[in-house]
């Protein structure tokens, strides 16, 4: 009876001690997947603050981009005008023909304005991230690379910037979207209408040939012997108004009557042009 007894005991012993195993077990299990979860918890709320942080950059960086291309189109491909402009009112405009030369900036140049300018304007959308008051967020750009395609623009920036939370720091760099603006469309079709002021005479405009390229043109007798072109290309949107591109060029002063009592407004595609007295 006591060696059965005994056996009970070894039996009952190993009981007690098999269900400490397993209780330590799960035990460990537990605090394992506790830790996991916390992981988990901690890389979202990274994420979260780093997903709308994203979106917010890209949206300021299209806004001003699109900003940058709206002034272009004012300035005759120019983003910042030198002294060769014409005053037309509210705004200025740059003389792409003069006197028998044309000055159609480059695609290079272009693209060297629009990331001075996105450098320079893209901190008032940025308004110190003060949507994000939680976080400590910093940035430069890098670089912008456009493509000039002829249906939209395409931009890639690289603009890298550091998200802190704490502890925590992330990194988002990349940002790349397209532009409704058929920029390209535009610039040979000014770029044909300027050869054409060099071939056949500055104070024709051919508009068979813009009827054959889709646009709606105005030409305009201005001060100073100018005459103003406005093209206007009603698929290319921006804030969803049809994309302007205004240029001038200065021509002999017998083919051109001079006003200097008006000054242009352009509203939602259209071109007013306002007397004065």
């Amino acid at each position: 009876m006591k060696h059965k007894r005994g056996q009970v005991s070894i039996f009952i012993i190993g009981g007690v001690i098999l269900i400490l195993i397993v209780g330590i077990y799960f035990a460990l299990r537990g605090s394992e997947a506790s830790d996991i979860e916390s992981v988990i918890g901690e890389s979202q709320e990274q994420e979260i603050g780093v997903v709308p942080v994203s979106v917010f950059a890209q949206q300021c960086i299209e806004q001003t981009l699109e900003e940058g291309f709206y002034w272009i189109g004012f300035h005759g491909g120019y983003l910042y005008l030198d002294s060769m402009n014409l005053g037309l009112g509210d705004y200025s405009t740059s003389y792409l023909y003069y006197e028998g030369n044309t000055f159609l900036p480059a695609y290079q140049t272009i693209e060297d304005d629009l990331t001075l300018f996105l450098s320079d304007q893209i901190g008032s959308c940025f308004n110190n991230f003060s949507d994000f008051p939680d976080y400590e967020i910093t940035g430069n750009i890098e670089s912008l690379d456009l493509i000039f395609a002829e249906e939209e623009v395409v931009y890639h920036v690289m603009y890298p910037f550091e998200i802190r939370k704490g502890s925590s720091v992330q990194t988002v760099s990349d940002f790349s979207g397209e532009l409704d603006i058929r920029f390209s469309y535009i610039y040979d079709t000014v770029r044909g209408l300027l050869q054409r002021s060099v071939d056949v005479a500055p104070y024709l405009i051919d508009f068979d040939y813009l009827e054959s390229r889709n646009l709606n043109s105005t030409t305009v007798a201005y001060e100073n012997n100018s005459i103003v072109y406005v093209i206007i290309d009603s698929e290319s949107k921006i804030d969803n108004e049809p994309y302007t591109f205004v240029y001038a060029a200065k021509v002999d002063p017998e083919y051109v009557i001079s006003r200097e009592d008006i000054s242009l407004r352009i509203q939602n595609g259209t071109v007013y042009a306002d007397m004065s007295g």
